[in-house]
């Protein structure tokens, strides 16, 4: 009789479970078309069976992610609290954990590396937000692997938003809703996403003949800005004698704080200027008028992020480069109106 033991495949664990095994290839791929709740079971059930060598949770239970956020998201209830809550539930779902590691400006501009976990064994480390490219390569020297969450930075994997074809997505369905006069909102000294969605912008308003350097843009300096609030753009947007018709903002919580500051100077979006978003956040479906924008999938972010280093764990490709980038859509709502 032969003692070999057999190789657990997808069927094994789709018959375990009880459910179809596409939906055990969706949720081992990352993909979408499964809840929250079913992607875990089928997970922890996988690790469980040793499907493709994948380690038993209890054999990653001293194991965790280090994730590296900066001082200016601690507070952050909108894009990335929901890419922080995947990224904790898919540790979870291989036994292990996800620590949140905060670092000050201070700490950054000293380039002090964080204090890991104690008592655990730190198998990555994901950076989320905005760091300088010097702090950056100070983290590198920290030991564990490196991926960037949202933010590409050079010669680290990350997994990101589909920045140029999300902002070239935006423009487009601004012309056409006959929208010429266009402009664009976002820093994009300070980060590679938000130069991203600039290069899409730019992308589309050439091709509809139109010149994307108008004289509407704001886009910052080498100085690291927001442009999330009324009290930031208001002295851009008071040098500009003319407005656009439109404007796309990098993020929603710019083109929010657009809104608020338009109403203050007296004019009404949409009918007087249509304004549209990036991210899809809460927030978004909040303020009036609702804001159309780009919906970005960061659930599937957090997921995709945390689960590079399970399967460089356990074998799956440690070392190889990635570059992942998740599905957008367009979301349409009424902050945005057609001129023709």
């Amino acid at each position: 009789m032969d003692g070999t033991k057999k190789k657990v495949t997808m069927a094994d664990i789709a018959e375990r479970l009880g459910i179809s095994k596409n939906s055990v290839s969706l949720a081992l791929r990352g993909l979408r078309g499964v809840g929250d709740d079913l992607r875990r079971r089928i997970s922890e059930t996988a690790a469980e069976m040793g499907y493709g060598g994948a380690a038993r949770p209890d054999a990653l239970r001293d194991a965790c992610l280090a994730v590296v956020i900066p001082a200016y998201l601690q507070d952050d209830i909108f894009f990335y609290s929901e890419v922080l809550w995947a990224i904790d539930g898919e540790a979870k779902a291989h036994g292990a954990s996800a620590v949140h590691i905060g670092v000050t400006a201070e700490m950054e501009a000293n380039c002090e590396l964080p204090a890991m976990p104690r008592g655990l064994r730190v198998i990555g480390i994901l950076i989320v937000g905005v760091f300088s490219g010097k702090y950056v390569e100070r983290l590198k020297e920290a030991g564990p692997p490196l991926l960037s969450v949202d933010i590409m930075y050079v010669g680290l994997p990350y997994v990101g938003s589909s920045n140029l074809m999300g902002g070239a997505t935006a423009a487009r369905r601004l012309i056409g809703l006959g929208h010429r006069e266009i402009g664009f909102i976002g820093p994009i000294y300070s980060a590679v996403s938000v130069y991203e969605r600039w290069c899409g912008f730019g992308l589309a308003m050439r091709e509809a003949g139109l010149d994307p350097g108008n004289g509407y843009n704001i886009l910052g300096g080498q100085t690291f800005k927001l442009f999330d609030s009324e009290e930031v753009l208001e002295p851009y947007v008071r040098k500009i004698g003319k407005f656009p018709t439109a404007w796309f903002c990098a993020g929603d919580r710019i083109a929010i704080a657009m809104i608020h500051l338009l109403s203050r100077l007296g004019l009404r979006v949409p009918d007087d200027v249509s304004v549209m978003g990036f991210d899809d956040i809460l927030a978004a479906q909040m303020v009036l008028p609702r804001l159309t924008t780009i919906r970005t999938d960061r659930k599937l972010m957090g997921r995709l992020s945390a689960d590079y280093f399970f399967r460089e764990e356990n074998g799956g490709d440690a070392g190889t480069p990635l570059g992942r980038i998740v599905p957008f859509e367009l979301v349409e709502r009424e902050s945005v109106k057609r001129l023709c």
